[in-house]
């Protein structure tokens, strides 16, 4: 985190490792994470992965190369994964938004045995659901009250966390209270939280591709979103947590009809 900007999540060098696409995973890019990596705590170990029907956390990024300065663009990425390993060193797995025509690092140089991927420095800006930044010096210090038990949040914002090393890197979720253990529990699911998942992903896109084809010119994960929100009548997603109506609403708008299609359920 850059010390003279409380908005900035990220700042650094970082190298292509590869860049994919494909129609479950959607578009994909991992990189690694440059300068010495020994210790050094991971940068995103702090943050939400994608996984487990949980939103990864999501930021706004900015891309320029090394080389020679040329600005890439600026984008949304998801947070994936992270790993850090004794061959390659720290490094982060991102999905990319699917708005542009074509994955923005297809012409990019990955990593090839020991021939290194293209190099950038990157800047990301942590957003929430309303699409604005979030502070991090707030959210550290919230997080480091939380681990103390001390202002009601039930787990840090990373959530599931990884070893490093040991055991291969599967996740590890943060144990469970036991009888007499005041330790908070396991933060429960959030509907807003899938729900985001849902009408970003590339499934729901070819969804409404199907069967809104003439409603507007081309289904984006944005648009598809936004649609959404209208449809069901709120502002944000996180209404999903607090307002039972437009919980109904969300399942016999979008849920239900989704799940109808991508299962061809008759009914």
């Amino acid at each position: 985190m850059a010390e003279d900007n409380p908005l900035i999540a990220f700042s650094g060098e970082v190298e292509c490792l590869n860049a994919t696409w494909s129609l479950d995973g959607g578009r994909r890019l991992e990189l690694r994470i440059c300068g010495e990596a020994f210790g050094r705590n991971h940068p995103f170990k702090r943050f939400q992965q994608k996984r487990n029907g949980h939103v990864g956390t999501r930021f706004k990024a900015s891309f320029a190369r090394i080389s020679t300065g040329e600005c890439v663009g600026m984008m949304e990425l998801m947070l994936c994964a992270w790993k850090d390993s004794s061959s390659i060193g720290q490094s982060v797995t991102f999905w990319l938004d699917d708005e542009p025509e074509t994955h923005p690092f297809c012409g990019c140089q990955p990593r090839r045995g020991q021939i290194p991927g293209d190099q950038f420095a990157l800047v990301l800006v942590e957003i929430n659901d309303d699409e604005q930044p979030i502070d991090q010096r707030r959210e550290s210090a919230i997080t480091e009250r939380s681990a103390r038990g001390g202002d009601g949040r039930d787990v840090p914002r990373g959530g599931v966390d990884q070893e490093p090393h040991g055991d291969g890197g599967r996740p590890r979720a943060p144990a469970q209270p036991g009888p007499g253990d005041t330790r908070p529990a396991r933060a429960a699911k959030k509907l807003s939280s899938s729900a985001h998942l849902l009408l970003i992903s590339p499934m729901f896109c070819q969804y409404l591709k199907e069967t809104k084809p003439n409603l507007v010119r081309s289904w984006t994960p944005e648009i598809a979103r936004k649609y959404a929100k209208r449809l069901i009548e709120v502002e944000s997603l996180s209404d999903l947590d607090r307002d039972a109506k437009a919980v109904e609403r969300y399942h016999a708008l979008v849920g239900r009809p989704f799940q109808r299609w991508a299962h061809q359920d008759p009914r």
